[in-house]
């Protein structure tokens, strides 16, 4: 992706709208664009933000301008009235500038600055659905997955509790992504952000790919899906499955409802046992009954890895494989019930079993007329153990029959059955599990990443949003991915020394490599040596005579002066008050109130 591509400018579709007011001729311009909160004389900038909501619970740091103004000017050649896309629910413009006040709140270093804007592109893309993923009751939430040689320019965290805390890169990078949704688009809690319990990954959670255990592809040219891609005889960082360079410095959102689920191993040693395991922990996501999820991103520790990578497991494609038939194998028993129940109320719409439910009364009148034909023949008569079998039978017959609402309901159950037979046979006696009704939608529901410490057999995984192959429910919400554009400004990216003395350095190198420089003058002769240096002995004897004068001086006033001297001492001082501190609004300001500056 380019920057035309990456950033939209929708003036002509805003029209008289905030934008176009407050961007308009400007709009492209390093002139900020949002209002000053200013913050009264002896009041905490950290409490004024906790009460003007503008936090997420925890303390932030101040957006005063001019950090903001660093953060634009180090972190990116992109201008503060540039547009990535309108931010739901309030469908707020997002400018560079929002973007740039809510990472100096997040705590973000300048070097950040790209991967959140690239991020933001991503959240806002209409396929990705921020409103419906996020507003929703379950608790979604968008999580960054970052990917290419970014991961160590930026030192982002790849291993030791990759999703934990205790890194300022990871934590404040997905942190700036939720200020945004929050403070910009007015997701606010109580409001249209509804979920039920929440998650830890409210705050927000970034994730680096160990890239560096992973074998690269050969060949620097973008995979093609479709009938010509090649097959991946490696295991390839996550960003290469999805089309792009393994030199590419890539970001992806993926929205998620729950996790980690961590699976806890000490005793396997053999693959199919560990995707065994993985999949019995994939099966209750959501629900152990519910089919059909429509993405799970699955976290592998570097030891689970290991022993997949040498126990035949070659690939992320051929562990996707895996996963999704171990999977199958687990969910025949719930096969009836899924059919009967969940499927149920689609498949009673069919015209083959509407036309069923016309004959259930015909059903029911034949088979008691059958009941009294048996019960009044000879042999009924005379045989009391058919008499009794044959009793249980009907009666169970007739309970169906006075209990089931419609004979669909009854076939529904028998299909069901049917269908776990087949599949039953398929697993355990061809060793072939069939997907009839599979957990996931297919193997490439699986989003598989490599992280996390070097030692520990755990892995986790989190439930994406959405189930289904069609249906209102199905596919609500897609990974986006997006390439990190890499254009740090002027300022070099936030780097830990300050930018003024590593240029001062440069250019004194540059001064002491420089060969046209002129040579230095010959040293003086030793009699002009000795004289030099007898009269700065004598400058330093002068010198400490000063001192010794003053000292005198010094211990020689009178009791008077020194008691005149404490009491000025004691005396508080006058300290004039610190001037007012201000800094950025992140929100987006209203339109009425730039109406009246604009009328003023």
């Amino acid at each position: 992706t380019n920057k035309s591509q990456l950033f939209r400018k929708e003036q002509e579709e805003e029209g008289g709208g905030r934008g176009e007011r407050r961007g308009g001729e400007r709009r492209g311009t390093g002139i900020m664009e949002s209002s000053l909160i200013k913050v009264p004389p002896g009041e905490d900038p950290h409490e004024v933000l906790f009460e003007s909501g503008l936090t997420d619970g925890l303390p932030v740091v101040p957006p005063t301008p001019q950090r903001v103004a660093q953060m634009i000017a180090k972190g990116t050649k992109l201008q503060p009235g540039e547009v990535l896309g309108k931010c739901p629910p309030s469908y707020s413009t997002v400018s560079v500038e929002k973007v740039a006040i809510a990472a100096v709140m997040a705590g973000c270093r300048p070097s950040h600055f790209n991967v959140v804007l690239s991020a933001t592109s991503a959240m806002l893309d209409e396929k990705f659905n921020l409103h419906g993923s996020h507003a929703t009751t379950m608790g979604g939430c968008p999580i960054l997955i970052v990917n290419g040689p970014i991961r160590n320019s930026i030192s982002l965290n790849c291993r030791l509790g990759v999703l934990g805390s205790g890194t300022r890169v990871n934590a404040s990078i997905g942190r700036a992504i939720k200020l945004v949704l929050q403070n910009v688009g007015g997701a606010r809690l109580g409001g249209t952000e509804s979920t039920t319990l929440g998650s830890p990954n409210k705050w927000g959670l970034c994730i680096g790919e160990l890239e560096e255990l992973l074998e690269e592809e050969e060949e620097e040219s973008p995979i093609k899906y479709g009938k010509d891609k090649p097959p991946l005889k490696r295991w390839v960082p996550y960003h290469v499955t999805r089309g792009f360079k393994p030199s590419e410095n890539v970001v992806t959102v993926m929205a998620v409802t729950g996790g980690p689920y961590q699976l806890v191993d000490f005793k396997t040693t053999s693959s199919y046992e560990l995707c065994r395991s993985m999949a019995r922990i994939i099966k209750t996501l959501y629900e152990s009954r519910i089919p059909l999820l429509n993405h799970v991103l699955c976290v592998i520790s570097p030891e689970h890895w290991k022993l997949l990578s040498s126990d035949g497991v070659k690939t992320k494609k051929q562990f996707q494989k895996m996963l999704f038939d171990h999977c199958n194998r687990l969910m025949v028993s719930d096969i009836p019930f899924i059919v009967a129940r969940l499927l149920g109320p689609r498949l009673s719409k069919k015209p083959i079993f509407k036309t069923l439910s016309k004959f259930l009364f015909p059903l029911r009148v034949i088979l008691l007329g059958i009941l009294v034909a048996v019960l009044k023949s000879d042999a009924m008569q005379n045989n009391v153990d058919l008499m009794l079998g044959v009793r249980i039978f009907i009666g169970t017959m007739i309970l169906v029959l006075l209990f089931t609402k419609s004979l669909s309901e009854i076939a529904l159950w028998g299909l069901g059955y049917f269908l776990a037979g087949i599949c039953w046979f398929s697993s355990n006696i061809l060793n072939k599990p069939l997907g009839i009704v599979p957990k996931v939608c297919g193997p490439d529901s699986f989003q598989v990443i490599v992280a996390g410490g070097g030692a520990g057999k755990f892995s986790a995984f989190f439930p994406g949003f959405g189930v289904g192959r069609d249906g209102p429910l199905a596919n609500m919400t897609i990974p986006i991915s997006r390439t990190i554009i890499n254009d740090a400004g002027s300022g070099g990216g936030g780097e830990e020394e300050d930018e003024e003395f590593k240029e001062d350095d440069r250019e004194g190198e540059a001064r002491s490599e420089n060969n046209d420089a002129p040579p230095p003058p010959p040293p003086p002769p030793q009699s002009e040596r000795r004289r030099v240096a007898s009269s700065r002995f004598g400058m330093v004897q002068d010198r400490i005579k000063l001192l010794l004068r003053k000292y005198k001086l010094q211990h020689s006033t009178t009791l008077n002066d020194k008691k005149k001297e404490e009491k000025d001492d004691q005396q508080t001082p006058e300290i004039s008050p610190p001037p007012p501190f201000c800094f950025l609004n992140p929100k987006m300001e209203q339109e009425e109130e730039e109406e009246e500056e604009e009328e003023e």
